[in-house]
């Protein structure tokens, strides 16, 4: 008797089977989302839970009580790998040094008392978003090329 976790394992192993053997070439459009369900007898072992296959013969001839059974419902969703992370040329702290340094954030921080800044890289733009807060209060937002 498979486990639930081999049983996953194929199935998962099956639906990739299934669809790189559709076409030769990068397909333009895959399977982005499969359901599967099974009813299944389920056993409780040392080793964990297995799984019995029931047919529907032994259904419908009565051999298994169908109000036994269970339902494994897997949904298989499709995902793209993730794209190269650029790792960005100046650092966080370099940054916000340089923001903290400009002659309208010095009289800003004089006004308010202290600043607190925060900066954050946007990959996709290259560049950096940098806040300057006083308490929960965003006072100024300055984005600084990554170069």
């Amino acid at each position: 008797m498979p486990s639930v976790e081999d049983f996953v394992a194929a199935a998962g192993d099956s639906l990739v089977s299934a669809q790189s053997g559709l076409v030769d070439e990068q397909p333009r459009m895959a399977l982005a989302d499969a359901r599967l369900e099974a009813k299944v007898a389920l056993d409780s072992a040392e080793d964990g839970i297995k799984l019995q296959t029931v047919s529907l013969g032994d259904i419908t001839s009565g051999a298994v009580e169908s109000s036994a059974l269970s339902t494994i419902r897997l949904n298989f969703i499709a995902f793209s790998q993730d794209p190269e992370v650029t790792v960005p040329n100046k650092t966080k702290d370099d940054v916000i040094s340089e923001v903290a340094t400009r002659d309208d954030l010095v009289a800003l921080d004089r006004i308010f008392d202290g600043l607190t800044y925060g900066a954050e890289f946007i990959d996709s733009q290259q560049q950096w978003l940098v806040l300057a807060s006083s308490g929960d209060d965003v006072i100024r937002k300055t984005i600084v090329e990554d170069r």
